[in-house]
This record gives structure tokens, C-alpha cells and sequence, in this order.
């Protein structure tokens, strides 16, 4: 994959909230977003596990 490419994909999946543009991807731009989404995922999870940060989280 081009580094341009790359970058492109980086910038869609930190700003764009339309995922209409995933529906667009080849399979190696789909694997890349798949672990990206899951290594998202995972950060998400540990946070929530910090003590007495994101209280709101561990509320819910």
C-alpha cells in the first residue's frame, strides 16, 4: 500500500464519522481498518479500567 494511501485512510478513520467511505476499501485496506478498529477497541477497554479515569465510562 502507497504511503499516500496510507495517510489517506489514517486521516478517514480519525475525522470522518460518515464510515460510508469503508464500504469503499480493497481487502488490504479493509485488514488495516479491521485491526486499527480493534487496537481502538482494546485502548478503549484499558481506559476504562484505570482507576479514577473515565468515570463516567465505568458507570454505565
Amino acid at each position: 500500500m502507497k504511503k499516500e494511501r496510507r495517510q489517506e485512510l489514517e486521516t478517514l478513520f480519525i475525522q470522518d464519522p460518515d464510515e460510508d467511505w469503508r464500504e469503499q476499501l480493497n481487502p488490504e485496506e479493509a485488514a488495516l481498518i479491521a485491526r486499527w478498529d480493534a487496537q481502538f477497541e482494546e485502548g478503549k477497554r484499558r481506559l476504562s479500567q484505570v482507576p479514577g479515569e473515565n468515570q463516567d465510562n465505568q458507570n454505565q
